[in-house]
């Protein structure tokens, strides 16, 4: 199984894209980081970790192993989580990084939970609606919950690392049929946290 936490840092980050891309789009991505983590703080996710290290795993896995190069894609992985989990207003979004990153971050967003609804089960219909998805959506949808169940042991709930294993092979493995690649990388995953599956 692969493990993608080579960059902790943006300056982690920043010495492999200088490597790899034009100064101008390096530029653009380090003031994506900038913005995300303005909004994001010192939020974390479940087992600790500041989600700004979650956000470079995400890109991590997107350049580094899938080879992407697309800008809005690039933008809207770092971006993927900022308006399910802070203030930012959606227009501050298409001003500042254009309609088509909005809008593939608006599909990654679920949706806010009601009284009235159950928060489980939304989140099961959330999962069930993108297999309607376009492509550009699923690659960050898949590097997203990559980087959240490649170290699942370190949550300190077993229940939830048992319930995140069955949602991730029920829902988002079956995502993988047009990335070759995300198949191999989940099927790796499937096998070392098999023991979840009891």
């Amino acid at each position: 199984m692969i493990f993608f936490i080579k960059w902790e840092t943006w300056d982690d980050a920043k010495q492999d894209l200088c490597e790899i891309f034009e100064m101008d789009l390096v530029k653009h991505l380090e003031y994506t980081i900038q913005f995300a983590e303005k909004y994001h703080g010192d939020q974390k996710r479940v087992n600790g970790e500041p989600i700004i290290k979650h956000l470079l795993q995400v890109l991590e896995i997107l350049i580094l192993e899938m080879g992407i190069k697309d800008k809005p894609i690039l933008t809207a992985s770092i971006l993927h989580d900022i308006l399910e989990d802070t203030s930012v207003i959606e227009n501050e979004i298409i001003d500042l990084f254009g309609k088509e990153v909005f809008n593939i971050v608006k599909t990654l967003t679920k949706p806010k939970v009601t009284q009235s609804q159950n928060k489980q089960t939304l989140k099961i219909d959330y999962l069930k609606s993108l297999k309607n998805a376009p492509s550009n959506v699923l690659i960050i949808k898949l590097a997203d919950r990559y980087s959240n169940v490649q170290r699942l042991s370190i949550d300190p709930s077993y229940d939830r690392q048992k319930s995140y294993y069955k949602q991730t092979v029920d829902y988002i493995i079956p995502l993988c049929n047009n990335f070759p690649k995300f198949r191999t990388l989940f099927n790796s995953w499937q096998e070392f946290y098999s023991f979840l599956s009891n």
